[in-house]
C-alpha cells in the first residue's frame, strides 16, 4: 500500500475546490431588495430585481409551455399574501430557440400585497423562484432569497 502526503492531498483538494468555484462566480443571479410600503390599498412588500445584462427571467405567466415561471413566496409558510402584482412582460419570439416567450429583463418591481399585520413582516425572509435565460439558451430554474426591510 502506498503511502501518500497528507498535506499534498490537502493542497490538492483546496485547488480543485477553487477552481471548481471559479465556474459559478459568472452565474446569472438575479440582484433582490425587498422592503415594506404603503399602498392605497394597505401594507405591502416592494421587490426591487436587477437582472444581468444579456440576461432575462421566464415571466410570471409564460407562453412558452417549457418554461419556468417566476414566482415569489414568503419563506415563512404562515404569512400569506394578496395577489402578486407583476409588470407588463416583455413579448418576444427568440429565434434561435424557436418559441415566443415573455420575460422581464433589467431593472423592473414586483408588488407583493400583504394579508398579514404589517408589524410582522421586517426582517422575514422572501424569495423569488425564477429561470435565467439569454437569447441562446436557459439555465436550470432557481431561487435567490433577501430579508424584508
Amino acid at each position: 500500500m502506498k503511502y501518500y502526503n497528507p498535506l499534498l492531498i490537502l493542497i490538492l483538494l483546496f485547488v480543485s475546490h477553487t477552481l471548481g468555484a471559479e465556474q459559478f462566480n459568472d452565474i446569472p443571479r438575479p440582484e433582490i431588495i425587498a422592503k415594506q410600503v404603503q399602498t392605497e390599498n394597505g401594507s405591502a412588500i416592494q421587490m426591487m430585481v436587477t437582472l444581468k445584462r444579456d440576461w432575462h427571467i421566464t415571466s410570471h405567466n409564460p407562453t412558452d409551455e417549457f418554461a419556468f415561471g417566476a414566482e415569489v413566496e414568503f419563506k415563512n409558510p404562515q404569512f400569506q399574501k394578496g395577489k402578486v402584482i407583476w409588470p407588463e412582460p416583455i413579448v418576444k419570439f427568440i429565434e434561435s430557440i424557436g418559441v415566443k416567450n415573455s420575460f422581464y429583463e433589467g431593472s423592473f418591481e414586483i408588488l407583493i400585497p400583504l394579508k398579514e399585520s404589517p408589524d410582522k413582516v421586517q426582517g422575514q425572509e422572501v424569495v423569488l423562484h425564477y429561470q435565467s435565460c439569454t437569447q441562446q439558451l436557459c439555465l436550470a430554474p432557481d431561487f435567490i432569497s433577501t430579508i424584508i426591510w
